[in-house]
């Protein structure tokens, strides 16, 4: 699969449908903070930049307009119509074929509303978990923060009293495992400055795909 295509997935789990003239629009009505400016940055260095097809025309062209995309050329652009914005740095990896780097045998699969998981935060968040538990409670558990039927999105957490033996890995291998068996792409994603997940994203050897600038409306 291309990069771009890997892209396309991402943005579409994020509720974001691309249009012409890379305008963007809102999958579904229910799509909370929406990008007015997506900008993406793919690992063989190719850029992407997709603008609200809400934004006023005359702002669209001048974006459009930059050689080079720069957020602090974007802030000045926005604040002279009267827009306020934010801006959101992540990165986004996927898992090689066959994913396996960590012993999963520990790992076991939790409903939604198992209490355990309850307690835990993790309640409600997908129907399945994929956890540690131990002595009744759960130490670390991934679940897929977004899904739809061709790629998902992890959200790993480990108990601070648990951290650093391997339990994070375990659980994201054994969720990664399971969407791949079902061909569905399975998606890590981590803000910049998250140095932590970063460091896990490493250690576990996932692919880098691309780097997303978010620009969006400030409260």
């Amino acid at each position: 699969m291309k990069l771009i295509d890997y892209l396309h997935l991402q943005m579409e789990l994020e509720g974001i449908k691309a249009g012409d003239r890379n305008l963007i629009t809102r999958a579904s009505p229910d799509v909370d903070e929406f990008p007015l400016v997506f900008f993406a940055r793919t690992s063989d260095e190719q850029k992407y930049i997709y603008f609200d097809s809400s934004l006023p025309m005359a702002l669209q062209s001048k974006l459009s307009s930059l050689q080079s995309f720069k957020i602090e050329s974007a802030d000045e652009m926005f604040d002279s119509f009267g827009i306020g914005i934010k801006v959101g740095y992540s990165k986004t990896y996927t898992f090689p074929d066959d994913f396996t780097v960590a012993d999963i045998g520990n790992v076991k699969s939790f409903g939604q509303d198992d209490p355990k998981v309850v307690n835990f935060g993790f309640g409600g968040l997908a129907s399945k978990v994929y956890a540690i538990e131990r002595e009744g409670m759960i130490l670390s558990a991934c679940v897929s923060s977004r899904q739809n039927s061709e790629s998902a999105e992890a959200w790993v957490f480990t108990h601070p009293d648990h951290r650093r033996k391997g339990f994070a890995q375990q659980v994201v291998t054994a969720w990664a495992n399971s969407l791949q068996g079902k061909g569905i792409v399975p998606f890590y994603s981590h803000e910049v400055g998250n140095i932590n997940s970063a460091n896990l994203a490493s250690k576990m050897g996932l692919i880098h795909l691309f780097a997303e600038s978010v620009i969006e409306k400030a409260a």
